[in-house]
């Protein structure tokens, strides 16, 4: 990984402290991890394979990450403020699945063989 993927990866996992103490939720705290995921989807996706078996780890890594991005969903809880907006409350459970999903990306980029990479040696992107 290069030191851009690192920042990148840490700006995300940031993305996650302000939700577990509780965050108004204003149009700047709706907006924020989304323009954060979409800046990092820009950086990250230039071109999609479909070579080989592409296509299929592709739509499985998208299955996956939408997964967690439903299961951090459940896991926060939402709630007013004494003023009446919106707070929402990440748990541990939302803290962790967030982090593993972080981790999970940067081991299949970078580091020793994983699980994701022994199921990309069918891919045509990495020959």
């Amino acid at each position: 990984m290069t030191t851009t993927d690192y920042i990148i990866s840490a700006a995300l996992i940031l993305l996650v402290i302000p939700q577990i103490r509780g965050t108004r939720m204003t149009l700047l705290h709706t907006l924020l991890p989304l323009a954060a995921v979409a800046a990092a989807a820009a950086y990250y996706l230039k071109s999609f394979p479909t070579e080989g078996h592409d296509v299929r780890l592709d739509a499985v890594t998208v299955a996956a990450g939408a997964a967690l991005g439903l299961a951090c969903g459940a896991a926060t809880r939402l709630g007013r403020a004494a003023d009446g907006v919106a707070i929402a409350r990440a748990g541990a459970l939302a803290a962790l699945l967030w982090i593993a999903g972080m981790a999970a990306r940067a081991g299949s980029s970078s580091g020793p063989p994983t699980a994701a990479r022994a199921v990309s040696r069918g891919s045509a992107a990495t020959t």
